[in-house]
């Protein structure tokens, strides 16, 4: 008799609604190996194509893109790799530490100077961000789907697959990889006490500042505050392993900086106007933009529709069972509000310094994802209905397909945009040289200002044997065969000189002077 009223209540007990089971991210079934299979052909599928596609597609834009190219060139054509050059000289306005430059000018020992040498260190930090984010899940979190989630909101962001991004020879990405790895393995730290995860931190903080000088810190007053928040400053700072690091820190950091000012004086300075006071506090450049401008830029065009989820998964995070992914939610919180507060206060205003928010923001929004999927899934073990468990497979189907069709069609269009045309034709006519597409052995460029998209091809002619001379607009001779793009030399070359257009494509024009 008791046997069956103990079988009666444990029925019961099976019986019970679980609606609260998406609290828990442990998941019983999700730690099945075969599920990691299936992971990981799904990622495959999903995320290399948008990546890698079409890298090389287009010319290096104009700014940093191109000026890293330059760096990394000059560098493999001087030894120097301390000081990165811009046209032969010290480059004093992009003061950066060289980490994204040696990549850079490895990949080119390896593939040849070109756009692909330049971009693959950024869509191979992305690669390996969206992996993480699986690992961490998998092994923290014991729910590897949870991370598969986080990964795929994560590469749908439109402003993470982008110019400033992955996709082109920028520092964000490799930035956002490294703070993203010392922002975790503090948290690891907080959570097991375990101190190899400080020697962790302090190595990828290291390697953050390496790769984009005191950007690479702003995730550290997060830090300070969850240390508090957890009591674990006394146990920190009695580390052996904080020391160690702190060292390791000041022996690259410190000795870098020192090294480059010793061999380029004046260096600091230009640090200090281009990375702290003078960037901060006052705008350079024309980057001033209102006290908004990050809040406006996630709600159009960075996050794209994810940024509807972001308070959903801001209350949904709160509500999570299991401790470690609770105080990660707080934990991600922290380093979002932090670091928009710092960039926001800054003088200087600019699209892409959000990027190291975006894998915590997305963690945010998994979490409202996720507590809805296991909340569909408890009603079907509740009813017992097999065919209602399709219902999440659906509703994952129907949140991430817009997002995904967004982001393939973004990756498939190589082809140059409008309002990029202007300055980024004289690239691609210069480019066509390179590839054979045409002969400008003899030629005279004239282009005034900022010049590093052709400085680059320019470079790569001279490697093929084709060498193209630069003139000012005012010492033009006859005989010049003359490649001109900007509207100010073109009028000045028509009034100034008897000059027969030889060739006109989009904004170029090719002159030759009598």
């Amino acid at each position: 008799m008791s046997d069956k009223i103990e079988d009666r209540s444990q029925k019961t007990e099976d019986r019970r609604p679980k609606f609260w089971v998406w609290q828990s991210i442990v998941v019983e079934v999700f730690a099945k190996s075969w599920h990691f299979w299936i992971i990981s052909i799904v990622f495959l599928t999903l995320i290399p194509y948008p990546l890698f596609h079409g890298l090389d597609a287009l010319t290096l834009r104009i700014y940093d893109d191109a000026r890293r190219g330059v760096n990394a060139y000059e560098m493999l054509q001087n030894g120097n790799l301390l000081v990165t050059h811009y046209n032969g000289e010290p480059d004093m306005w992009g003061t950066k530490p060289p980490l994204l430059v040696w990549l850079q000018a490895g990949f080119m020992i390896i593939l040849g100077p070109g756009e692909l040498a330049v971009r693959l260190p950024s869509a191979i930090s992305g690669l390996l961000t969206f992996m993480l984010l699986i690992l961490f899940s998998s092994k923290y979190l014991r729910n590897p789907w949870f991370g598969l989630i986080w990964a795929v909101i994560l590469f749908t962001f439109n402003g993470y697959l982008d110019f400033h991004g992955t996709r082109t020879g920028d520092f964000d990405a490799l930035l956002t990889l490294f703070m993203m790895l010392y922002a975790l393995f503090f948290f690891i730290y907080t959570e097991r006490k375990d101190k190899k995860y400080l020697l962790y931190t302090a190595i990828f903080i290291t390697l953050s500042v390496m790769t984009k000088g005191v950007a690479g810190l702003l995730f550290l007053p997060a830090l300070v505050i969850w240390a508090i928040v957890t009591k674990s400053v006394q146990n920190i700072l009695q580390s052996r392993q904080t020391w160690i690091g702190l060292g390791f820190f000041i022996l690259i950091v410190g000795g870098y900086y020192l090294s480059r000012e010793i061999m380029n004086p004046g260096y600091l300075r230009a640090v200090s106007g281009n990375e702290l006071g003078g960037r901060y506090l006052q705008s350079i450049e024309g980057h001033n933009h209102q006290f908004t401008y990050y809040i406006d830029q996630f709600i159009y065009p960075r996050l794209q529709k994810w940024a509807v989820f972001i308070i959903p998964g801001l209350l949904a995070g709160f509500y999570i069972k299991d401790k470690v992914a609770r105080n990660l939610h707080l934990f991600s919180i922290f380093l979002v509000v932090s670091h928009l507060l710092i960039i926001t206060f800054s003088g200087t205003k600019l699209p892409w310094y959000d990027l190291p928010e975006f894998p915590f923001i997305a963690l945010i929004i998994a979490n409202f994802i996720w507590a809805v999927v296991m909340i569909l899934d408890g009603i079907a073990l509740y009813f017992r209905k097999s065919f209602l468990r399709l219902i999440p497979l659906i509703l994952i189907v129907i949140i991430f397909y817009e997002p995904l069709r967004l982001t393939y069609n973004e990756a498939s269009y190589i082809h140059e945009r409008p309002y990029y045309m202007i300055d980024q034709e004289i690239a691609k006519f210069l480019r066509e040289g390179v590839r054979g597409q045409r002969d400008l052995d003899g030629f005279v460029l004239v282009h005034e200002d900022y010049d590093a998209q052709c400085l680059f091809y320019l470079y790569s002619l001279k490697d093929e044997g084709q060498v193209v001379v630069r003139k000012t607009k005012e010492r033009l001779a006859p005989g010049d065969r003359v490649i001109a793009h900007q509207a100010s030399v073109k009028d000045f070359i028509e009034n100034h000189y008897q000059a027969e257009i030889l060739e006109s494509k989009e904004f170029v024009r090719v002159y030759s002077i009598h």
